[in-house]
């Protein structure tokens, strides 16, 4: 049986050392950016669990508040290259 330490831990490495792998091997994050593939699990996945129907701009101003290493009113850009748009629930 699985304890709650475990999911724990599992939850914690998913959003931030996998999601930094898995952006590094996807090709998400090619250079060294503000967005993390850890801050981009992060943010999407709290994001939508806390509010499933949140739009990429509403992640985007969350993400910028919990933000302290940016500059007041500056955030993170969630729209994917190429103006594409994940969508709630993508």
């Amino acid at each position: 049986m699985t304890s709650v330490t475990e999911i724990g831990q599992a939850i914690r490495s998913v959003l931030s050392v996998v999601g930094d792998k898995v952006a590094r091997a996807t090709g998400f994050t090619k250079r060294k950016s503000k967005l993390t593939g850890a801050k981009f699990a992060q943010t999407t996945v709290l994001g939508w669990l806390s509010q499933p129907e949140a739009t990429l701009d509403e992640l985007s101003r969350a993400a910028g508040r919990r933000s302290r290493d940016q500059p007041s009113g500056a955030r993170p850009a969630l729209h994917p290259r190429g103006g594409s748009s994940l969508g709630a629930g993508a």
